[in-house]
């Protein structure tokens, strides 16, 4: 054999051996059909089944282990593209219901060492499950949707409750804990986190703390924080505004039957999160309406 012939078969060989590696990645297979072939990104559309029903599924059940920061027997579930790449047991999905890896972890008992979800953790109810199967039984399709599927179990609002964990409250409110203390300690009954795992406030007028201007600038310094404003009947003017736009996160304010102009109120427009705003009905009479319709924002009037 001459050194070119030699080289020749190497080469070949080569070829032969990468195209082997290739063949066996699905990811680089598809990686290549879309970069030198051409063809369509593979993914599931908006309004498919999967991103409907099935992806909310692998969310909640399975992407604690299968997501791109911990991938469990190299098998990723955090998106319809991953999943057809299956894992170290190569395709999870298989050709149809019957021989779906997938599906046969999922049926186990909890306590199974192979089960899916493991033991201990939240389980699929049979409903969820039945959906997996009927999306196995189409070809695990990215693009058929819900109306192709009609024997698909209703879709149930589930609402988690996740613990109580104080360290984690604490931390979510300790860029403005002292301050909040500071004010807590002056108006006990006037500054509260709008739940005991929020780091939000909600700031009411009381009669027992009135704030007038001056008290109410001392807020300033939890402003970003402050989501619902209660300051019906405060003594409070226009001067206040300039505080009360600083509350990035408002959603809530109420200032009926105080001495701020419809001219400051209107200010408010700048508010991106404020969602519902009390006001004076003489106050009412004098605001762009349509243009605090198109913030989205709902205006109310009540007698001052």
């Amino acid at each position: 054999m001459t050194a070119k012939s030699y080289f020749v078969l190497v080469f070949i060989l080569t070829l032969a051996l990468l195209g082997l590696t290739i063949s066996q990645q699905p990811a680089w297979l598809q990686w290549g059909k879309e970069t030198l072939l051409g063809l369509p990104k593979l993914q599931a559309h908006e309004d498919s089944f999967y991103q409907q029903r099935v992806d909310p599924i692998f969310e909640r059940y399975c992407t604690d282990c299968h997501q791109k920061d911990k991938i469990k027997g190299q098998l990723r579930l955090d998106s319809f593209r991953q999943t057809v790449f299956g894992g170290r047991s190569g395709d999870v999905l298989g050709i149809n219901e019957q021989n779906s890896i997938l599906l046969q972890r999922m049926q186990l008992p909890a306590d199974d060492r192979l089960a899916m979800p493991p033991y201990g953790r939240k389980r699929h109810t049979d409903d969820e499950l039945k959906v997996i199967q009927l999306w196995l039984a189409k070809g695990a399709s990215g693009t058929l949707t819900a109306a192709e599927f009609p024997n698909a179990p209703k879709a149930k609002r589930i609402i988690e409750f996740k613990p109580y964990q104080p360290e984690h409250v604490d931390e979510l409110r300790s860029t403005y804990a002292a301050d909040v203390a500071r004010l807590q300690n002056l108006y006990p009954y006037n500054v509260q986190y709008l739940a005991r795992t929020s780091k939000y406030l909600e700031i009411t007028h009381l009669s027992s703390a009135p704030v007038a201007d001056s008290l109410f600038a001392q807020v300033h310094q939890v402003a970003p924080i402050v989501q619902k404003l209660n300051l019906r009947n405060a003594p409070i003017t226009d001067q206040a505004i300039d505080v009360i736009l600083q509350m990035s996160s408002l959603t809530y304010i109420n200032l009926a039957a105080t001495q701020v102009s419809a001219q400051a109120v209107a200010k408010l427009l700048g508010l991106n999160n404020l969602k519902y705003l009390v006001v004076n009905k003489s106050v009412l009479t004098e605001l762009p309406i349509q243009k605090f319709n198109q913030a989205g924002i709902q205006l109310t009037g009540i007698e001052g």
